[in-house]
């Protein structure tokens, strides 16, 4: 009768009892079993013997524990959860509990009546709970598997990131350093300011290795100087920033906006002759944040209104799918960058690229 709760061992061995707080609460998990069994033994025998019938069923489920624990233990390290272990021990653990069950039910069946018992619902039992045990195991398999990707995904990230960083405008380095030799000897106050411009610029950059977020208003800054020194090599570059720069506390991923501006520079106005205009617009919207960078260079390769591909624009087209990716991972869907030619009533045509960022606190 109460051998019936042999059955709960073998489950709790596997996955419930690598750990002082696993084991406590697979014996608690297993005295619930034993007392639910008890109850039916115990309304079977005509509401009698019920503290007879809990000992014994306790007796027997304890023995049957401690026995499969014991050994799943120590095999554990070396053939981890194994069938073929689990049935072998089974004779062993149901004769373990059977002991310890006949102490109380001496007097109304022999020792081999109760180890067949309990070895005739524990092997059955086993099987089940095994199957459980392994189902468990598949499942924190699959689990840390996911967290092995996640962690993997966000490596990659932080590593396109660096990347990225590394690669800001290569040839930006070089020309400015030219410029700075050649405006020397003719003009020491112009060289003096490009050479401090850079410098900052790469003070910033070299702040963002470990910083996965940091306030828009530095990333503002950091593209300014980038337009500044633009400016000092070609005085017919113009750009503005139309935001409030005591507003701008939103923390985003760095290098978002760097790109789209390098992008604006290097195929809009650098094409059109080093000339023309870039703007910068910082919108606070109910349902997010909204940065778009104009210019109005020679714009898209193909004609279209709608959202464009990154590699519409071509050489930059691996730094605006990074900025994609990026986004992806620290927002999914919530976030978007889009390229489009706008056609105003008055004025140039424009190259607009906007970033769409949902709402965070600082």
């Amino acid at each position: 009768m109460g051998i019936l709760n042999s059955a709960s061992a073998p489950a709790q061995v596997c996955t419930w009892a690598r750990t002082p707080r696993q084991l406590l609460r697979s014996l608690g998990i297993l005295l619930i079993i034993n007392t639910g069994i008890t109850l039916i033994i115990y309304s079977l025998l005509g509401w009698k013997h019920f503290w007879l019938v809990f000992a014994t069923a306790n007796g027997i489920g304890l023995g049957c524990f401690v026995t499969i624990t014991l050994v799943m233990r120590v095999t554990w390290p070396r053939f981890g959860n194994d069938l073929r272990i689990l049935l072998a021990i089974q004779p062993l653990a149901a004769f373990n509990g059977a002991l310890i069950g006949y102490l109380f039910v001496s007097e109304y069946q022999s020792l081999l009546q109760t180890w067949v018992s309990a070895l005739t619902f524990c092997v059955p039992a086993s099987l089940v709970f095994y199957a459980i045990s392994r189902l468990s195991e598949s499942r924190m398999a699959a689990q840390q598997a996911m967290t092995a990707r996640e962690t993997a995904r966000r490596q990659a990230v932080e590593m396109e990131l660096r990347t990225l960083q590394n690669q800001i405008e290569p040839h930006f380095l070089f020309n400015t350093l030219a410029n700075v030799s050649a405006l020397i000897d003719v003009d020491p106050d112009r060289a003096q300011q490009l050479l401090g411009l850079y410098t900052d610029f790469l003070r910033d950059s070299m702040r963002l290795a470990a910083m996965p977020e940091w306030p828009l208003a530095s990333e503002l800054q950091m593209v300014e100087r980038y337009l500044q020194i633009q400016q000092v090599r070609f005085p017919e570059i113009r750009y503005e920033i139309d935001a409030d720069h005591q507003q701008p506390d939103h923390l985003i991923p760095p290098l978002l906006l760097q790109p789209l501006v390098e992008n604006a520079f290097g195929h809009g106005l650098v094409p059109a002759g080093n000339s023309g205009l870039i703007r910068i617009r910082y919108q606070r919207q109910p349902t997010g944040l909204v940065l778009q960078v104009d210019d109005d260079g020679v714009g898209l390769t193909t004609p279209t209104s709608a959202p464009a591909p990154a590699s519409v624009k071509s050489g930059n087209g691996l730094a605006l799918e990074n900025i994609r990716a990026r986004l992806q991972h620290r927002y999914g869907p919530a976030a978007s960058l889009t390229l489009e030619r706008i056609e105003p009533a008055s004025g140039p045509a424009l190259t607009r690229a906007t970033l769409r960022l949902p709402e965070a606190s600082a």
